[in-house]
């Protein structure tokens, strides 16, 4: 399935472009992505008025015209574009200009490289993903949304989750499950270290 295919190699490019920031030498991923896009872009015959495939050419088209942009933005070019693309491929800018010739990872570029499930072992992410890919396109982007804004959640604002998965149509365990894989108790014994005096609270 092309979102499927898509999505992906979406995530494996952002987890690319996280290790590289970590001064991990992962460009591989980063190149190994592209080319696989190229083909998934042809396979489907994904081509904009133009006649042109709609799939970055190298790196530098890849962060200007993709991941630096709303993915609605390159998806509209597609003419003969596939139903509910965009809605399962609803990406807010991965990456963001900083200066003529930077560009730095946004939140959810970061959640987006976390759902790599390709070369991310983490087994407690890639439940998450597997729950987020029962929901529907809506939903999907409605919860994604909700992570990304709080990564830390109070109660209320966890109730407000829970309309929404419910809404959808979701099971109570279901939800159960989702609660555990996405958030866990702050003890009632932490502290943290004041950013402004130093001091812990």
């Amino acid at each position: 399935m092309l979102e499927k295919e898509l999505y992906r190699i979406i995530t494996n490019v952002m987890h690319g472009i996280v290790m590289c920031e970590q001064d991990e030498d992962k460009k591989d991923i980063v190149y190994k992505s592209l080319n696989e896009w190229w083909f998934i872009a042809f396979k489907y015959n994904l081509i904009d008025k133009e006649g042109m495939l709609v799939a970055p050419s190298n790196e530098t088209d890849m962060i200007l015209n993709y991941l630096s942009i709303h993915s609605e933005d390159w998806i509209d070019r597609i003419v003969n574009q596939p139903e509910n693309l965009k809605f399962s491929l609803c990406f807010e800018p991965l990456l963001e200009k900083i200066s003529e010739t930077r560009y730095v990872i946004t939140d959810e570029g970061r959640l987006t490289a976390a759902m790599c499930l390709d070369y991310n072992v983490d087994k407690e992410q890639n439940k998450v993903f597997e729950l987020l890919r029962r929901l529907d396109a809506i939903s999907y982007v409605k919860v994604r949304k909700f992570i990304i804004e709080h990564p830390i959640a109070t109660l209320p604002q966890l109730g407000k989750l829970r309309r929404i998965l419910t809404q959808s149509g979701c099971r109570e365990n279901f939800i159960d499950d989702f609660y555990a894989y996405c958030y866990e108790e702050i003890p009632s014994n932490a502290v943290y270290q004041c950013p402004i005096v130093n001091g812990l609270r």
